[in-house]
């Protein structure tokens, strides 16, 4: 470790850990609408700071995280920050910033970091390759148990850029990590990103839960409900004719707001499902309240896991709530 690294860890508060490397350039302010990181549960939103990802990591292995996101206290969390673009640069130099807020599963605020990035001189161009946020929930009084989430706001002290990010997790006594699973992206059509890890399907449907027209486009109205059916699923472990799915449904406003979230819909399902009707087709229905929701964009995202392996696929659309 650098003398600048040993020097940014040493005025850290908590035992959250920040160290920066890589490099940043500077570019237009450019708004980019919030997405989720499926499989991390990573909720995102860029204006005018950008990157080309945001990886969530346990340290120091690099193990990819549990399907239900699950670490225990004593693991060390990270988040990097890859390909970080948009700085104000004076004198080709640039001034990173970084806030943070531990919460809890209703969003409340349990801890508050101003700017982990305060003993952090300006950066020389070129010298920067990712910035970073580690943390161990030991050091921040967190209790197993409980649902607990992060919040982090990247900014520009010499400009108005951020680029902001939530990440939720289960905290538990002590876990298990398996090897990282292969990933792979499939993009199905225009509308559906799929991301599979130890699970695959072979088609997602879309279509009017009340018509039963396909939906070419994931356009609704107010009362409308549309249904989208995952056919083919493949993977699940199978005990005795019996599978234990896990789906987890998130929806969110394009200001990264949870409008709403089940961490699981098969919760009760404790003897499992038939395994036959469940590689057949499992599906999820969405319909907005005008009272409750107003038109604009939403992101519809789905994590379906197995509760007895690790293997999970996410896939995420943006649909469309009309006047």
């Amino acid at each position: 470790m650098g003398f600048m690294q040993k020097q940014l860890l040493s005025a850290l508060l908590a035992g959250l850990l920040c160290f920066s490397t890589g490099a940043l350039a500077q570019s237009e302010r450019h708004t980019q609408r919030t997405d989720m990181q499926v499989l991390e549960r990573l909720m995102t939103f860029s204006d005018g700071l950008q990157a080309a990802e945001i990886a969530v990591q346990l340290e120091p292995s690099g193990s990819g995280m549990l399907a239900r996101q699950i670490i225990a206290p004593q693991d060390t969390l990270a988040y990097i920050f890859k390909q970080t673009t948009g700085f104000v640069l004076k004198n080709n130099q640039a001034h990173p910033g970084l806030e943070v807020w531990v919460i809890d599963s209703k969003g409340r605020v349990l801890k508050h970091f101003p700017d982990l990035y305060a003993a952090l001189p300006p950066q020389p161009m070129g010298r920067l390759q990712a910035l970073s946020l580690s943390l161990r929930p030991d050091t921040l009084g967190l209790t197993p148990g409980q649902t607990y989430g992060i919040k982090a706001r990247l900014f520009d002290k010499q400009g108005v850029g951020v680029l902001e990010f939530k990440h939720y997790f289960e905290l538990a006594e002590s876990v298990k990590h398996p090897r990282e699973l292969k990933r792979e992206s499939v993009q199905l059509n225009p509308v559906v990103r799929l991301n599979k890890q130890g699970l695959n399907l072979k088609a997602v449907e879309m279509y009017d839960a009340e018509s039963r027209d396909p939906m070419l486009h994931p356009h609704l109205k107010a009362g409308q409900e549309a249904a989208l059916v995952l056919r083919g699923i493949e993977g699940l472990k199978t005990v005795n004719g019996k599978v234990f799915p896990g789906l987890e449904i998130t929806l969110l406003d394009t200001a990264s707001d949870i409008v709403m979230h089940a961490s699981d819909v098969f919760t009760k399902e404790t003897e499992g499902l038939d395994a036959d009707k469940v590689a057949e087709a499992i599906s999820s229905s969405l319909r907005f309240s005008a009272e409750k929701h107003p038109p604009g964009e939403y992101l519809w995202a789905l994590r379906l896991f197995d509760k007895r392996s690790e293997a999970q696929l996410g896939l995420k659309l943006w649909v469309k709530l009309q006047p």
